[in-house]
């Protein structure tokens, strides 16, 4: 541009053409500042300008957003006293639009006489940009009624409305568009594969897509999107959709058609799906040999695939190597320490995000955090992330207090759940769903039940989480009537199907009232007799009541459903055992030897200064090990003075074998974890434990007898849910 100052200054008398070229050099070259003011000296120079000069004005306003110098623009027209010429009419049409103005937008265009196709055009894409599908499809539909020629560029902006909207209008429009062959146009054919996509028609999609003439990345990239958009999708193919995004990657490159960063970025998306980490690799391949390896959007969907192929080592290293590491960046390694728990090393990086002194903690870096603080049980980390939530300004933000609730509700703190809901600037769904099941877990069905009532009297419908949350609670406490009341509910007042969860909570109610027959019928009536998840939960509650016939039964079905699934061989194992059917126990175990079933190790954890400890049964590995094990054998002596008498043998209970050895389950994992705490944190602290299976009885009823000689308050959160033990009782009531 110096040089094409240095001929413009050169003329004598610069003319209108002359300024307007020089004003249209800078607009193009990406300099709006000096184009403006060169128009600014035009006028100063007392030029007159012309449509054209004021054309290029208006787009600069339009792509800097300006409404304030568009206003002026928009003046001078009027004070030159031109009359309103298509020309400048349709560059005012675009200029309010792209301001947020549509209304002044929708002026203009009634103003002029003689409307060209553009101006249509430009009218439909400014409502489509400011989110008035409607509106944008009236005009559509009015330009259809005055016969006006309809070209790509409105096919175009009226489908992404309907991608919005609804499909149905679209369909129509698709019908316009086959009368007037414009279904090879790749503008057109992109949105209508797009709108179908979003609609869940994939096959109207693949019909699109074989249409167009001559496809390019957009329009490869477009397919490749709806295949993987739908494979989340309940009841849809989800292996079989990554499979075709694939495909249609590899057909891309043999037809010759340069792949792109979003590209690229959902190839890899797809090997997440896979989980596949050799496919994966092929695909990091091919993203260095384009050399868009140091693309951030990229870098965050291979750091995602890593994760998700379960090689998180390899996600950290590209992670690392990064050149500029953005939020989204930083987000995937994060949620990637979580997803493969591990959850101090996700923490250990957040903090190092917050200390960096570059991007910002987004809602969603804050709530993987809050995840992995949940997962550790670490309430003071989800305090200290709730700080930085309220000095950041995430406060306001309805998702980041959802997640606070649930991260409190996990980490044994449903007080701090309620403090946190009460923060909500608008609770949604979400947050009433999250505060209910926390109190359900927490053995606070009262309040769960109350909750739920109070939002059905709010503004805010329950859906089937909502549901399942106050299910949930009348289910651990054994409140059947209730439970059998809402459940009827669901269908008959919400219209609200209800899922196999939905059911599981009621057969549970059922087997807690001991009516397992019922239960049993309920389940083989319900539709979902064939998920394993029903008949684990009449399993459960024929071990509460001890109906070893029904649990016989519904054992079967489980280790039919789900042959490597160790807990309800265990189960059934233990209740043999304690029947005295030892022949019967025998089987179990040989059956879960023949089929190659392990038994998963327990495992608990508990902070303590700063730090996480975990414990497997039988660990010495601890550096407190003596201590831990010589306050567990007092402890001993004192509840057994108090009453304590272990339960029968069996796989994961306490007791001694036939030959009288003692067995390793009198040092549980979850024991070891609560006599640590006793001698770790402060005298009458409450002690908070993880533990990754069900808390056995053996272990339940020591839990009980240590609260009560200690006065010591137990805080245990097992697979099922929180147990409170205090003056030798639990918030379960005993059935868990």
């Amino acid at each position: 541009m110096d040089y094409a100052h240095h001929v413009f200054d050169s003329i004598d008398e610069p003319g209108t053409i002359s300024w307007n070229a020089l004003i249209s050099g800078h607009s193009q070259l990406g300099n709006p500042q000096k184009a403006m003011e060169v128009f600014r000296q035009a006028l100063v120079s007392n030029l007159k300008p012309d449509r054209f000069s004021f054309s290029l004005a208006l787009g600069i306003s339009s792509r800097t957003r300006d409404l304030k110098l568009g206003l002026a623009i928009h003046g001078l027209v009027i004070l030159t006293g031109l009359d309103l010429p298509v020309f400048i009419a349709n560059s005012l049409i675009d200029m309010y639009s792209k301001c947020g103005r549509v209304d002044q937008a929708q002026d203009i265009f009634d103003r002029v006489l003689e409307k060209e196709e553009v101006t249509w055009n430009t009218l439909v894409a400014g409502y489509v940009k400011n989110q008035l599908y409607i509106e944008a499809l009236r005009v559509i539909a009015s330009m259809h009624q005055a016969s006006e020629r309809m070209s790509s560029f409105v096919f175009g902006s009226g489908l992404k409305a309907c991608s919005e909207v609804g499909h149905k209008f679209g369909v129509q429009l698709h019908s316009c568009i086959l009368q007037l062959g414009l279904d090879s146009c790749v503008i057109v054919g992109c949105a209508l594969l797009n709108m179908y996509s979003r609609a869940g028609l994939l096959g109207h999609a693949r019909i699109a897509f074989g249409s167009i003439l001559y496809p390019n990345a957009i329009t490869y990239n477009a397919m490749m999107a709806g295949f993987l958009r739908q494979v989340s999708e309940p009841n849809g193919d989800g292996l079989g959709l990554v499979r075709e995004a694939v495909m249609l990657f590899s057909e891309m490159r043999a037809q010759g058609v340069e792949p792109t960063s979003f590209t690229y970025s959902s190839l890899l998306r797809a090997c997440s799906e896979m989980s596949s980490s050799g496919l994966g690799r092929q695909a990091h391949g091919l993203v260095l040999k384009s050399q868009l390896g140091s693309d951030e959007f990229i870098g965050s969907a291979i750091v995602d695939m890593y994760s998700k192929a379960r090689d998180v080592e390899d996600g950290a290293k590209w992670f690392n190597s990064m050149p500029k590491q953005d939020v989204v960046l930083w987000t995937s390694m994060i949620s990637g320490y979580v997803l493969n728990t591990r959850f101090e090393e996700a923490l250990r990086l957040f903090k190092g995000l917050v200390q960096c002194g570059g991007p910002r903690p987004d809602h969603y870096a804050t709530s993987s955090a809050l995840s992995a603080c949940a997962e550790l049980c670490v309430c003071r980390g989800c305090e200290q992330l709730h700080a930085c939530v309220t000095k950041s300004g995430l406060a306001g933000f309805t998702p980041i207090i959802n997640a606070l609730i649930c991260a409190y509700a996990k980490a044994g703190d449903a007080n701090l759940a309620s403090r946190a809901f009460d923060e909500a600037p608008v609770p949604d769904v979400v947050t009433w769903s999250a505060l209910i099941m926390a109190y359900a877990h927490h053995g606070q069905a009262h309040d769960a039940l109350a909750l739920f009532n109070e939002m059905c009297g709010s503004t805010v419908a329950p859906n089937q989480v909502s549901f399942l949350s106050v299910l949930t609670a009348c289910s651990h406490a054994g409140l059947v009537d209730s439970g059998l009341g809402l459940f009827k509910s669901m269908t008959k007042d919400h219209k609200l199907e209800p899922s196999e969860k939905h059911v599981a909570c009621v057969v549970d109610l059922l087997g807690r009232a001991s009516r397992l027959s019922e239960a049993k019928e309920f389940i083989l009536s319900s539709g979902f007799e064939n998920d394993p998840v029903l008949w684990k939960a009449l399993l459960g509650a024929s071990r509460v009541h001890k109906d070893l016939t029904m649990a016989q039964y519904a054992g079967e079905w489980v280790m039919r459903l789900e042959p490597m699934a160790s807990a309800s061989y265990v189960l059934l194992y233990n209740m043999y055992m304690e029947a005295g059917l030892h022949d019967q126990a025998m089987m179990i175990r040989e059956l879960m030897g023949s089929r190659g079933v392990k038994k998963e190790p327990g495992l608990s954890w508990i902070e303590a200064s700063g730090s996480v400890h975990g414990f497997v049964v039988g660990d010495r590995g601890h550096p407190r090990t003596n201590a831990i094990y010589e306050k567990l054998e007092t402890l001993f002596s004192e509840i057994e003075v108090a009453g304590y008498v272990p339960e029968a043998v069996g796989i994961g209970s306490y007791g001694r074998d036939k030959e009288g050895k003692e067995n390793p389950a009198r040092y549980h994992s979850e024991k070891l974890a609560v006599v640590f705490g006793m001698i770790s944190l402060p005298e009458g602290a409450p002690i908070k434990v993880m533990k990754n299976l069900r808390i056995c009885g053996d272990c339940h009823v020591v839990m009980k007898f240590i609260s009560k000689v200690t006065s010591r308050e137990i805080i245990l959160r097992d697979a099922i849910r929180f147990h409170h033990f205090k003056a030798g009782s639990c918030s379960c009531s005993d059935y868990w």
